[in-house]
C-alpha cells in the first residue's frame, strides 16, 4: 500500500465545549469524531514520513499554566507531539480462480507476518471472525484486507469474485429402466437443459439409446462454463429360477395321485387334473400330456417350466416313438395302403389286398400286415386334439363370485387357437389376452361370443404364449400357457 492512516485519541478536559486539532501547524479544525469528539482519523499518511498532531479544548479560560489564549482556549496537559508512522507492506494474491461455481471455492492470501494483525471485508463490511491471513471464498462479491502492525493499517487491493450458477438440468426417460434377463434393451434418454453434454459412452449429444445395462453419466454445460452430472442406471433382472419336478417321462394310468415339487412358491401351476399341486393321472386323459409352472420375480420378470411326460394305461406298451407313421403294402398289390393313425391308439389292425386302413380309437395300435403282404412297421404314438379345461371364479359383472367354464383346444396348436365358454352373457366386459415369452401383449379383445377363434400362428413365432382372462376392471382373474408348435 502507498498510503495508510491513523486515529489519535485524546483525554477529557473538564468545562471543555469542544475541541479542534492542526495537523503539521495547519489551520485549526474540528476533529473527525466531530467538535465533541475525543479522537481524530488522519488519513494520507506516507511511508516513512512524520505527522505533527496538536489539540486544544475550546471554552476554557483558565489554565493550569496561566497561559490563556486569544481564542479562551486551554492547552494544560496537551502538547503538540511529534508521530511516526510506518504502515505495513500488504499484498495478496488468489490461490485458484477468480471466477467460479456454484459449490466451488477459492481462497485469498494475504502477507504474512506473525506481529501483523489481519480483518477482512466484503463489499466494504466488515467480516466477523475473518482474522486470518487467509481468506476462503464461496460467494460473490468484492474483498480485501486490513492489516495493522499496531501503529499503522494498510488495505489491500480489492479483488472481485464472482460464483456462476450451475446448469439446470435432467434426464428425460423415453422407456424403461428395468428390464428382464432376454430382453432387447431400447431406451432413449435426454438431457433436458444445459448446452454442452459429454456422456460416458463418448457420445456428445442431448440424447442417446442406451442397449445394456448400466449406470449412463452425462456431465452438462452452460454458458457460464459450469457443469453437473447427472446419472440415470437401466437394470436388467435375472429371470427366476423355476423348477418342476415329481413326474416320470412316462405316467401309469393307475399310478397314485402324485405331489408335484415347484421352486420358488408363489408360481402358476398349469395343466390338467392339478388340484393343490396334486397331479391325478387317473382322471386324466391319455396321450402326450405337459404341465408348466410360471413364476414372476418381484422385479417383474416371468419365467416358466415345463414338464412333457406320457400318459399310458398299460404295462409294456410297444411306444417306440412318436410320429405319424405310413406304413407301405407292396408284395401283390396294385396300389399302396397307408394306414394313418389320427387320436393315440392302441388296437390291433389286420390289413388285406387293396385297404386303406384309419385308426380313429383312443388307443396305442399294432398294426399287422397279412396274405402275402410285407409288414413294415409298429403304428406309434401321436397327439391330436388336446383340450384344456379350466374353472374360474367371477369378479364382475352381474354374475360375479359364480363359477365358469372355459375350453382351450388345441394346445399345442400350429395354428388357431379356439376359446369356448359356456356362457358368453357371464363374460360381458371381460376380456381376452395373451402375452407373448417376453410379457410383450400380442392379443387383446373383448369377450363377445360363446366359441373364440384366434389366429395364433399371425400373432408370432413358435414358442410359449400366457393366455389371460381379464375382469371389467382389467384385473387378471385366470391365466394359463398356451404352446404355438
Amino acid at each position: 500500500s502507498t498510503t495508510s492512516s491513523m486515529e489519535f485519541t485524546w483525554d477529557p478536559i473538564p468545562n471543555a465545549i469542544g475541541y479542534e486539532i492542526s495537523v503539521d501547524g495547519g489551520n485549526w479544525t474540528s476533529p473527525s469524531s466531530g467538535t465533541l469528539g475525543l479522537k481524530h482519523l488522519l488519513n494520507g499518511l506516507s511511508p516513512g514520513t512524520a505527522a505533527y498532531v496538536s489539540v486544544r479544548a475550546l471554552g476554557v479560560t483558565v489554565c493550569g499554566n496561566s497561559k490563556e489564549s486569544v481564542q479562551a482556549s486551554c492547552f494544560t496537559n496537551f502538547k503538540s507531539d511529534s508521530i511516526s508512522c510506518t504502515p505495513p507492506m500488504v499484498s495478496v494474491s488468489v490461490e485458484g480462480k477468480s471466477t467460479l461455481c456454484k459449490g466451488e471455492s477459492t481462497k485469498l492470501v494475504a502477507t504474512y507476518n506473525s506481529s501483523y494483525t489481519y480483518q477482512w471485508y466484503k463489499n466494504d463490511t466488515l467480516l466477523v471472525g475473518a482474522t486470518e491471513s487467509y481468506l476462503t471464498i464461496k460467494l460473490s462479491g468484492e474483498y480485501f484486507v486490513s492489516v495493522s502492525n499496531g501503529l499503522c493499517k494498510s488495505n489491500s487491493t480489492k479483488f472481485i469474485i464472482r460464483i456462476n450458477a450451475l446448469p439446470q438440468a435432467s434426464i428425460l426417460v423415453q422407456g424403461k429402466t428395468n428390464y428382464c434377463e432376454g430382453d432387447k434393451i431400447a431406451t432413449y434418454l435426454t438431457v433436458e437443459g444445459g448446452n454442452t453434454y459429454k456422456w460416458n459412452s463418448g457420445e456428445k449429444t442431448a440424447t442417446i439409446l442406451v442397449t445394456s445395462p448400466g449406470i449412463s453419466s452425462v456431465d452438462v454445460g452452460n454458458d457460464s462454463g459450469c457443469f453437473i452430472t447427472l446419472n440415470q442406471q437401466i437394470q436388467s433382472f435375472p429371470l427366476p429360477n423355476v423348477i418342476i419336478d415329481g413326474l416320470m417321462n412316462t405316467v401309469f394310468k393307475n399310478t397314485k395321485p402324485i405331489t408335484l415339487n415347484t421352486s420358488p412358491v408363489g408360481g402358476i401351476l398349469n395343466g390338467e387334473q392339478i388340484v393343490d399341486n396334486t397331479y391325478y393321472p387317473a382322471n386324466d386323459k391319455i396321450g402326450k400330456r405337459s404341465i408348466s409352472y410360471s413364476v414372476t420375480s418381484l422385479e417383474g420378470c416371468t419365467n416358466t417350466a415345463m414338464r412333457v411326460f406320457y400318459l399310458v394305461d398299460t404295462l409294456n406298451s410297444n411306444c417306440t416313438k412318436i410320429t405319424y407313421d405310413t406304413i407301405t403294402v407292396t408284395n401283390k398289390i396294385t396300389k399302396y395302403d397307408t394306414i394313418t393313425v389320427k387320436n393315440n391308439v392302441y388296437d390291433t389292425v389286420k390289413v388285406t389286398k387293396y385297404d386303406t386302413i384309419t385308426v380313429k380309437n383312443n388307443v396305442y395300435d399294432t398294426v399287422t400286415i397279412t396274405n402275402n403282404v410285407t409288414k413294415y412297421d409298429t403304428i406309434t404314438l401321436t397327439d391330436t386334439v388336446s383340450i384344456l379345461k379350466i374353472n374360474f371364479k367371477l369378479t364382475t359383472g352381474i354374475q360375479a363370485n359364480q363359477m365358469a367354464s372355459m375350453s382351450l383346444y388345441p394346445n399345442p396348436t400350429t395354428d388357431v387357437l379356439h376359446i369356448e365358454v359356456g356362457d358368453a352373457k357371464a363374460l360381458d366386459g371381460y376380456r381376452y389376452r395373451i402375452l407373448d415369452a417376453l410379457g410383450k401383449e400380442v392379443y387383446n379383445e373383448l369377450v363377445k361370443n360363446t366359441i373364440t377363434e384366434i389366429p395364433l400362428k399371425t400373432l408370432g413365432a413358435a414358442g410359449m404364449y400366457q393366455f389371460e382372462v381379464l375382469d371389467q376392471k382389467n384385473v387378471r382373474i385366470q391365466a394359463n400357457k398356451i404352446v404355438l408348435q
